[in-house]
């Protein structure tokens, strides 16, 4: 099968972590015999690139295609008027649900964004959703498939403490709670991180909050090995990629209930789903942060292996295509 990726997510020289997880699962496709070219639009270059491109997505699907993959709704709007092979969209997260602002409203300005991604929804084939709250966000307009991202095992997985804060140069012996996300993002709600620090500094615990963003895959297993906690607290998501490659590290994840994050943390040892406020969190990272451990977060990621989640991607190509069960012929 021959498939056009069409995304405004894929990493590059100048963006190693921008779109991982597309990259990810499109090349987990391969072993199953899943041919694909990258279409990368350059979105966060200009808004005008989703006009400017029209003729490269053009181009490319005159090249014929057995399907196009268009990840992030807004990207499918560059389809709009042509003629495609069948489609199958992956609703990310904002495309469906809006930006955040600071308070934690949508913020107004990403609503047209929506409208064009759920308009790109309603005309694909197969429509992938990441969780179930997203499912049902996209109803009644239609029907969706629900499939978080793989995690990658080979990549994602647990070394020595001391050997990961010697290669990030970190002191051996500090507190370290990870925000693995950029704090710039409104939506990542930095601000309630840095209210649970302070909340346990009053408690007597000293510990030191890490930004990490925008680095190479490699590296951010890394800070996860050398960290203490993963500290999230997003306003909204669709199924947070951290979260999960955090549990397959083994890190420990202190998380507010958004997404699908409860139903994989809850009840996981070494892991906590807590309310909106910064002393709920306090409370549930002090004592990651006074005793280090690991969690059993890997056990619990083993149904999101990239291996088992590609052999559910190439079952909805192939109903896409029409040549799967349900498929359109």
């Amino acid at each position: 099968m021959r498939v056009l990726c069409l995304t405004n997510l894929y990493p590059t020289p100048e963006r190693p972590s921008w779109g991982t997880f597309v990259r990810s699962q499109m090349e987990s496709l391969r072993p199953l015999g899943v041919d694909f070219d990258v279409l990368l639009v350059r979105g966060w270059e200009s808004k005008w690139n989703y006009l400017r491109q029209r003729g490269e997505v053009a181009e490319a699907l005159r090249r014929g295609y057995d399907l196009v993959h268009v990840h992030f709704g807004l990207t499918g709007a560059l389809l709009e008027g042509m003629r495609t092979p069948p489609t199958v969209v992956s609703l990310c997260g904002d495309d469906l649900l809006g930006r955040s602002r600071p308070d934690g409203s949508v913020d107004p300005l990403s609503l047209p964004m929506v409208w064009l991604s759920k308009r790109a929804a309603g005309r694909a084939r197969v429509v992938i959703v990441k969780s179930e709250p997203m499912r049902r966000a996209l109803l009644p307009l239609r029907e969706s498939e629900v499939v978080p991202n793989g995690v990658d095992f080979s990549l994602f997985a647990a070394s020595p403490r001391a050997e990961a804060r010697a290669r990030l140069g970190w002191a051996p012996d500090e507190s370290v709670a990870l925000f693995a996300a950029d704090p710039a993002i409104a939506a990542k709600n930095f601000p309630l991180a840095e209210a649970a620090m302070r909340a346990l500094m009053l408690q007597g615990i000293r510990a030191r909050l890490v930004p990490f963003f925008g680095r190479p895959q490699a590296e951010l297993v890394d800070a996860m090995n050398a960290s203490d906690a993963l500290l999230f607290t997003s306003w909204w998501e669709g199924s947070p990629n951290v979260v999960k490659e955090s549990m397959a590290v083994g890190l420990p994840v202190v998380t507010l209930d958004v997404g699908d994050v409860r139903e994989y943390v809850e009840g996981c040892e070494g892991c906590a789903v807590v309310g909106r406020s910064a002393e709920s969190l306090a409370r549930a990272l002090a004592p990651l942060l006074a005793a280090p451990r690991r969690s059993e977060g890997r056990e619990r990621m083993e149904p999101l292996r990239t291996e088992r989640v590609a052999a559910r991607i190439l079952e909805l190509y192939r109903r896409a295509v029409g040549t799967g069960p349900g498929g359109a012929s």
